[in-house]
Formats: structure tokens, sequence, C-alpha cells
């Protein structure tokens, strides 16, 4: 029995060291250093002193076009929208995107036909009621739309633009 009070003894006493030991290093040291920690600084008063770089904006002019840059430009992304379009159709995809690249063939081919003076104007305006048409028949309910009619007379309308409204053939019909 003696043994097993030492063994208790021993590590009650050991506990008791290790606080004994702990409460002197805390009164002996004191909380000043953890107070030191938790207090607020002064600010520093010579923030206006310091150097602020002041950066100047740059200002670039805007890019001017030409207008046969510009009729190059929308005539490229209507062959695009239009090539785009007539895959969809073989596929059988989706109508929302079928009508967002008609209506992107009909933005594009306006944009052509505001660059053109009077004559070409009226002269493209037929191709973008065909076009207007064609978007009807695709606004139409499914059941009743004729996919292989709508892809036909879109190659037509396509064909008759690249023939008569390529830049080489519209040289001299455009605004300046």
């Amino acid at each position: 029995m003696d043994k097993q009070r030492r063994k208790s003894w021993f590590g009650l006493g050991s506990t008791c060291f290790i606080c004994f030991f702990l409460v002197a290093a805390l009164s002996v040291d004191g909380c000043e250093p953890l107070r030191k920690k938790f207090t607020r600084k002064k600010k520093k008063e010579n923030v206006e002193n310091e150097a602020v770089p002041i950066l100047e904006p740059i200002d670039y002019p805007a890019k001017v076009y030409s207008p046969s840059e510009t009729y190059q430009h929308h005539y490229s992304l209507r062959q695009v929208w239009h090539n785009e379009l007539l895959n969809l159709i073989l596929e059988k995809g989706y109508d929302k995107r079928k009508l967002y690249l008609i209506d992107q063939v009909i933005l594009n081919t306006q944009a052509m036909q505001n660059l053109l003076v009077e004559e070409g104007q009226a002269s493209l305006a037929g191709s973008l009621e065909e076009l207007r048409k064609v978007k009807a028949d695709l606004e139409d309910p499914v059941p009743t739309r004729n996919l292989s009619a709508l892809k036909r007379e879109l190659i037509l309308i396509d064909k008759d633009i690249r023939e008569d409204y390529k830049f080489s053939a519209i040289e001299g019909v455009l605004k300046k």
C-alpha cells in the first residue's frame, strides 16, 4: 500500500508542482505584455508627408474606320452568321438559336445597306424583305414549318448577296 500511495501522491505532487510554477511565473511577470497586445496604438500624424503617385490617364483617340473597312466587316459577319444558320437548319438545331442567327444576319445586312448610297440601298431592300419573311417562317410553330424550303430560300438569298454585294462589285456605290 505504501507504494500505491507514493504513486498517487507523486502524480498529485507533480500536478501541484506545475500549478505552483505557473502561478509563480504569472505573478512575477505580470500581465503587462498581454495588456500591451490589446491596447490601441496612436495613429501616425505624418500621413500627409508621404508621397502619393498621381497617374494621369492617357486619352487615346477613337479609331475611325473608313466606310469600305466597315462594309467589309459587316459583309464578313453576315456571311459567317448566314453559314452558321444554314448549318443549324441542316442539323435541326434549337429554335432560339435559329432566331438569334437570323436576327444577326438581318442586322449585318442592314448595316451593309446603311453604308451604300440610295441606289444600292433600294436594291438590297429586297433581300432584307426576304430575310424577314424567313424569320417569320422560323417563328411559326414547328409542325407547320418546311425546313427544306427555308434552306433553299436562304441559299438563294445568300447567293444573290454574294454576287451582287461583294466588296469588289460595290466599291463605287459606297458612301464617302
